[in-house]
């Protein structure tokens, strides 16, 4: 295009964050900044949900000196970005602090902070805040819910979290999804709870799913449960044979019951998919906005 405007630059940035090619969007709007083409807040809304992808601190802290800055108009949105933002780098004090700042909270911002709350360790607080929302008449929707049973789940509320699981349902007529289902499953199974778990699954709509089945796997590890393991990880081999993680966590589960004839079976099955075990990796920044990725191969 010859002459770029405002309107272009936005939508290509937002194109590149909404399709999980955040580092693209990043570079496009430096190129925006070196074009001189000022942002509104639609472009800072994709640019910060971009960094959101990226969970980098320092980028985080960036832009939210660069909206203030600049002066960029900080609508519902913008702050509600923030606050997804500031959630996924792990600073829930400055989340906390910018969700307080939101004039006319919705459901959008309420989720935002609740699954931040959760994921971040602070199911308690998450519940607290999800109980001021239903106190404002703020119908939840399924992301709340995922952020809802996600806090159930680190705080090991099982009763509560199965009370919000029938909530869900009854009073607001949402069917639960596969997310909703793997929270739960993940709540049952961390609790000790692997036949309730085994069940849910087995009777999930749409068949069992790999979110699921990985977090009963994983608990099956935790209680040393090889028969439900050898199941699940049955239908996993089926729906994910690449995944060298499940391969890897039931020869885990077979080593630790001193079942080596079984784990040994379980590697050679692996290596006979070709699913090999992926080098490790890491990202160490070099300059701003830059990183480089170094592996290792052991």
């Amino acid at each position: 295009m010859p002459e770029q405007g405002l309107i272009c630059w936005t939508a290509m940035i937002s194109g590149y964050s909404q399709n999980g090619r955040p580092s693209e969007a990043l570079s496009l709007f430096r190129r925006m900044e070196k074009a001189r083409v000022k942002p509104d807040a639609f472009t800072m809304t994709a640019v910060i949900s971009a960094l959101a992808q990226l969970g980098r601190a320092d980028l985080a802290n960036w832009i939210g000196t660069y909206v203030d800055r600049e002066g960029i108009e900080q609508n519902e949105q913008v702050l509600t970005a923030l606050v997804d933002m500031h959630a996924k780098c792990g600073n829930m004090e400055e989340a906390c602090a910018i969700f307080e700042k939101i004039p006319q909270k919705d459901v959008f911002s309420y989720s935002a902070i609740i699954t931040g709350l959760a994921s971040n360790g602070h199911g308690v607080k998450a519940l607290e805040i999800f109980q001021r929302m239903l106190a404002e008449d703020i119908e939840p929707d399924r992301v709340t819910f995922v952020g809802v049973f996600t806090a159930c789940c680190h705080a090991g509320l099982v009763e509560d979290g199965m009370r919000y699981w029938e909530s869900m349902v009854k009073d607001y007529n949402i069917e639960p999804d596969a997310d909703h289902y793997t929270c739960i499953v993940d709540m049952l199974g961390r609790a000790g709870k692997l036949n309730e778990a085994c069940d849910l699954v087995k009777g999930m709509p749409m068949g069992p799913q790999p979110g699921a089945l990985g977090a009963l796997l994983a608990a099956c590890r935790t209680y040393g449960n090889v028969e439900i393991a050898e199941s699940v990880a049955e239908k996993l081999f089926i729906l994910e044979p690449g995944n060298t993680g499940n391969y890897m966590l039931l020869s885990s589960i077979y080593a630790s019951k001193e079942q080596w004839d079984e784990a040994r079976k379980v590697r050679e099955a692996m290596n006979g998919r070709n699913a090999l075990k992926l080098p490790g990796c890491s990202w160490v920044e070099i300059s701003k906005g830059h990183a480089a990725q170094t592996t290792n191969q052991t």
